[in-house]
């Protein structure tokens, strides 16, 4: 659920709000460190297919996904 959220809205910034909501349902805690959690695992995966890294961390905002290079 978390990479096609972010997949589709590629090179768009999804807030944490959304992808927590998103992903966990509308009462999730918003304030979770799961999220944070799930990107280290969708960033390893990224690392393991031999991919770069087109995550990107918006400070205290959320996170964009980059077209491939």
């Amino acid at each position: 659920g978390l990479f096609a959220l972010l997949f589709e809205r590629k090179n768009s910034i999804v807030y944490r709000r959304e992808l927590i909501r998103g992903v966990w349902g509308p009462y999730a805690d918003p304030h979770s460190r799961s999220l944070d959690q799930y990107i280290v695992r969708v960033r390893a995966l990224f690392r393991r297919c031999g991919g770069e890294n087109q995550l990107r961390a918006i400070h205290e905002v959320g996170y964009m996904l980059d077209d491939c290079k």
